[in-house]
Order: C-alpha cells, then sequence, then structure tokens
C-alpha cells in the first residue's frame, strides 16, 4: 500500500490539509504600511513549497496595498518573500505578529 493510501483517502488528506492551515490562519493580519487591521484574508497555494507551512494574504482597503503572513522555516519563509517582491516590484516588510 502506498504512503498517501496509508494516510487515508483523497478527501480525507485534502480535509486534513485545510484543518491545518485553517489552524495557522491568523484573524486579522496588521497592514506593513499604514497599520490597519485587514480581516479579508485568502490563502496562498503553497503546494510545493518545500519548508512552508502556510501563507497568507489580505489587501489594505485604506491604503490599498497587500500584505503576507507566511509561516515556516526562516530560510524558506525568506525564498518566498523575495518570489513576491520580484513578482510585485516591491521592497519585502517582514515582521513578526
Amino acid at each position: 500500500m502506498g504512503q498517501a493510501k496509508k494516510r487515508g483517502s483523497h478527501e480525507q488528506r485534502v480535509l486534513a490539509a485545510k484543518a491545518r492551515t485553517d489552524a495557522l490562519r491568523p484573524a486579522s493580519i496588521i497592514c506593513n504600511d499604514c497599520k490597519s487591521e485587514i480581516t479579508e484574508i485568502v490563502d496562498l497555494n503553497i503546494r510545493g513549497m518545500e519548508g512552508i507551512e502556510a501563507a497568507f494574504a489580505g489587501h489594505c482597503h485604506k491604503c490599498n496595498s497587500d500584505t503576507y503572513a507566511v509561516k515556516g522555516q526562516p530560510d524558506s519563509v525568506e525564498a518566498l518573500m523575495m518570489a513576491l517582491t520580484e513578482a510585485n516590484g516591491n521592497e519585502p516588510l517582514l515582521g513578526i505578529q
């Protein structure tokens, strides 16, 4: 029997992954630019990203900027933030909430 089948059906594995992500999702993210509270948070697809446990994004309607929350190994988080910086063309602002 394959390793995936030992962990349950496809549906069970999907539900377990969603539960892990939901447990890590913050209730809000503080905007890096204007420090407003962002409560509309979306999950980022982290499939295939080694060392990343969860990643979320929120858009601040007050200052029109995006803020990210990422949980994982420090090197992996740094690499993801650098990739987001290149994709968005802005400076990364890292902080701990």
